[in-house]
């Protein structure tokens, strides 16, 4: 008896574990839901105060695309993104906000509705205007590392996990959506010493790649 109770245990952590979203596998469940504040969840890119430069790769539907982005604030949660080639041809500029998009000049094949709502999307999850003021979330206390936590937000028309490292006070991964529809961002230093960070859309043939500039 002793021994099914144990086999039967095993095969259900086993299969908890299988389909635990792998942002949180090195991560033991807190207990009840807490409110977390927007404050607590730093943005992946935080250009409330500076101009932020990135070298960008861009891979959609067999087209590559790479050069230089620029993002600064323009106004009380609104942000002005310029993509162009290394040689300054302009390939998008656009105006963010957390519910607005200005398209002030885009090029073909990028220049699409869908396409276009997804930088949104993407932009706003880096900048954190995504993110309400308040948030319901369980909390997940890593193991690998220690000083890992995981948001797992859970709101009206929004549910993300957010991972940061408490120690750094750095974003370092945020999963949205789930099979097909999940996108995933990684923020990582690279190895001079810069932040890189990975845009994955799962069911899409597109990714984005940025690499931070000084």
């Amino acid at each position: 008896m002793m021994k099914c109770l144990l086999s039967a245990s095993l095969c259900l952590l086993l299969a908890f574990s299988s389909c635990a979203p792998s942002i949180v596998r090195t991560c033991r469940k807190g207990g009840e839901a807490q409110v977390v504040g927007k404050e607590q969840l730093s943005p992946m890119v935080d250009a409330s105060d500076r101009l932020c430069k990135y070298n960008v790769t861009i891979d959609f539907m067999r087209k590559h695309f790479s050069g230089l982005l620029l993002i600064k604030e323009t106004g009380a949660g609104t942000y002005r993104t310029l993509f162009s080639t290394h040689f300054g041809l302009s390939l998008f500029d656009l105006e963010i906000g957390a519910d607005s998009l200005i398209v002030h000049h885009c090029i073909e094949p990028l220049n699409k509705k869908k396409i276009l709502s997804l930088f949104q999307r993407d932009f706003s999850v880096l900048l954190g205007l995504n993110i309400p003021s308040e948030n319901k979330a369980t909390v997940y206390n890593c193991m690998q590392p220690s000083t890992d936590i995981v948001y797992k937000l859970s709101i009206p028309g929004f549910k993300g996990y957010y991972r940061m490292d408490v120690v750094s006070d750095r974003m370092q991964e945020i999963r949205l959506g789930a099979g097909l529809r999940k996108t995933t961002f990684r923020s990582f230093p690279d190895s001079t010493g810069r932040t890189a960070i990975r845009i994955r859309h799962t069911g899409l043939k597109l990714s984005i790649g940025l690499d931070g500039l000084d």
